[in-house]
């Protein structure tokens, strides 16, 4: 059996077209289990013991389409002991019968290379004993998601992802999940990590050959804490947005709080955009919460395009969710500071709703960070 050659490596950046930018790798073993083993240590604790290392593998790609997709794929994976995935491909004409985990020749064997990198318009990134954020249960895979997914670049944010519990979920104090993305655009393992990178972040699994685990753990004696290891979180796109190619450095090196084309729009200050939405009579959120939005904000480039209205969306409901979630991503935290946001961006944008009491302080406070 032949690996399938149906394309050349392309450039980081190069927009998706062939479908090795949407393949996993898959490696399967010929006899030792792909996945930890958790068993009773010597204390009535559970611990791991070391993994088996396989030498060789069978290997192929599997293709998928979107992030759905890649959800029922890894579904099927978890059950698939012996199997794990890599980011490399094959190289072209490898026997895929007998395949080492290479990506350079060894030189003490003279063996390889059998593996060569190539962008991906997919990623997995690890997060291992993070600590858990307060009233939040570590089990809870979508909220624990969520809440990881945020700490990621912006483009992440509003992006759908596969979040995985790991082999050692459950069994310590810290959040332990693997959040896999679809991309719009192929990466290098490298430029992930530079774009991506986090002390939350465990970047083991954007290197090239390094197995990415997908089947669940074997438990010998041990409770299960997790029976179900894979969830779909749901997002306002299916894939991480384009300009994920434009960014290839950390996201703390970008400066907030720049005015562009898009704030040229005059001011009216704050009792000019009053006029604007209603009389000004109720204010009922104190300075605190007002500079709350404010920092919300700066902080938050998604609100600010759509407030700016360089970001759009074909429905005015998922506009406002949008800029809701990405005021609350960035730390807003007061439900009528958010209604108050809201209402004043329907109000910018033409919109005739009455606005809540709150909305009123709180359009002050945009149009003061946002100069219109």
């Amino acid at each position: 059996m032949k690996i399938d050659d149906d394309t050349a490596p392309r450039q980081c950046g190069e927009k998706v077209q062939d479908a090795d930018a949407l393949a996993l790798t898959l490696l399967r073993t010929m006899g030792p289990l792909a996945t930890k083993r958790v068993v009773p240590g010597p204390d009535g604790r559970p611990r791991k013991p070391p993994i088996d290392r396989a030498k060789w593998f069978v290997a192929r790609q599997v293709r998928f389409q979107g992030v759905r997709n890649l959800y029922a794929l890894l579904r099927r994976l978890d059950r698939d002991r012996r199997a794990f995935v890599v980011r490399a491909r094959p190289l072209p004409g490898t026997d895929g019968r007998r395949v080492r985990r290479l990506l350079h020749r060894d030189g003490r064997t003279g063996e390889g290379p059998y593996l060569e990198a190539v962008p991906r318009a997919w990623a997995a990134f690890d997060f291992d004993d993070v600590p858990c954020p307060a009233a939040t249960d570590p089990l809870d895979a979508i909220a624990c998601g969520d809440w990881l997914r945020g700490t990621l670049p912006e483009p992440f944010h509003d992006a759908a992802c596969v979040v995985q519990a790991t082999s050692g979920c459950g069994l310590g104090d810290g959040l332990r999940y693997r959040l896999w993305f679809v991309l719009d655009r192929p990466l290098t393992g490298p430029a992930l990590k530079a774009w991506c990178a986090s002390p939350l972040l465990d970047p083991c699994t954007l290197d090239e050959a390094e197995p990415i685990y997908t089947a669940r753990p074997v438990f010998e004696g041990v409770h299960d804490p997790v029976p179900v290891r894979f969830r779909l979180l749901e997002g306002l796109e299916d894939a991480v947005p384009d300009e994920s190619a434009r960014f290839h450095l950390p996201e703390r090196t970008r400066t907030f709080g720049r005015r562009g084309a898009g704030d040229a729009l005059p001011s009216l200050g704050f009792d000019g955009w009053l006029a604007l939405v209603g009389d000004g009579e109720g204010r009922d959120l104190d300075e605190a919460d007002l500079a709350a939005v404010r920092l919300a904000f700066r902080r938050s480039k998604v609100a600010r395009e759509i407030w700016q209205g360089t970001r759009t969306y074909p429905d005015p409901r998922r506009r406002r969710f949008a800029f809701c979630a990405a005021l609350a991503r960035a730390g807003v935290q007061d439900a009528d500071a958010l209604a108050g946001a809201v209402l004043a961006l329907e109000e910018r944008t033409g919109c005739a709703c009455p606005p809540p009491l709150a909305a009123l302080a709180v359009a002050g406070a945009l149009k003061a960070e946002a100069g219109a």
